[in-house]
């Protein structure tokens, strides 16, 4: 480890910051999680078929059952039509339709169990009443982008270089309300909420909004009164103790003049 990290460490321990300077990395780390989290997120849907194959299967054989009674309907009329017309005989008539009722009602009982199996398939496949996982996972990224808006928002208010922020914290308030909605109609299994939870969730929304805001930005405070603070003392050390107390006074000219030259450097 180079000497300049380890003066740093030091520093750091002597200050008491070494903890927050940690706790810093690991929301930078908590935070790329997150985010490529909300991406996986919002984006699987994509790899995921949009009906169940299951589901997918038993419609094509409902719809092939659909088709053969159908056609077998079409063979009695046509049966019928040849009939009229004298181009069949009567017996052999009765033969081929009774035949093809016996084929129909074999179909139609088969039928029956088909639908009845995908009614099933399909209450099955159902996510908080959504018909696959396809458009769970799509409803609830979206969700989830739109939380994480709400949240970056919080955090953007929190920056002290950031002076307007009441637009910010409506804009803020409105994604966590969009979100949490958005986010409670998924996870509801009917077509839509009532109007009583809608109210009761536009209050706790707009309480845990607030609440996350104010700790945030506390929290972002603390931090920079702490900077400000270690900024200022050393300011004080480098301005008036070290050419007190350290500089020699044959030396004093030069080091005032690094010292513009550094100040300089900083404000470029």
């Amino acid at each position: 480890m180079s000497n300049y990290k380890l003066r740093t460490k030091k520093i750091l321990e002597a200050l008491g910051t070494k903890d927050k300077v940690q706790d810093s990395y690991l929301w930078r780390f908590f935070s790329i999680l997150a985010t490529v989290f909300v991406a996986v997120a919002f984006l699987i849907h994509i790899y995921l078929p949009p009906t169940e194959p299951e589901v997918v299967d038993l419609k094509n054989k409902v719809g092939l059952l659909d088709s053969k009674i159908q056609k077998n309907k079409d063979s009695i009329i046509v049966l019928s039509t040849s009939l009229l017309n004298a181009e069949i005989k009567e017996q052999f008539f009765n033969i081929q339709v009774e035949g093809l009722n016996k084929e129909r009602k074999a179909y139609e009982l088969e039928l029956v169990s088909s639908l009845a199996d995908l009614n099933t398939a399909k209450d099955v496949a159902k996510i908080s009443g959504f018909s696959s996982r396809h458009k769970f996972l799509w409803n609830f990224g979206i969700g989830l982008v739109i939380i994480s808006a709400m949240v970056d928002i919080l955090l953007l208010c929190s920056n002290p270089l950031i002076f307007s922020k009441l637009i910010l914290n409506l804009k803020g308030a409105v994604y966590g309300c969009i979100g949490g909605y958005y986010m409670a109609w998924i996870f509801y299994p009917e077509n839509d909420l009532p109007k009583q939870v809608y109210l009761h969730l536009l209050l706790f929304i707009g309480l845990l909004s607030g609440t996350l805001a104010f700790y945030l930005v506390r929290t972002k405070r603390r931090n920079v009164q702490l900077l400000r603070n270690i900024i200022k003392a050393m300011g004080r050390f480098i301005m008036v103790d070290v050419p007190d107390k350290h500089i020699a006074k044959e030396n004093l000219p030069h080091y005032d003049k690094e010292k513009i030259n550094v100040l300089r450097k900083g404000v470029e």
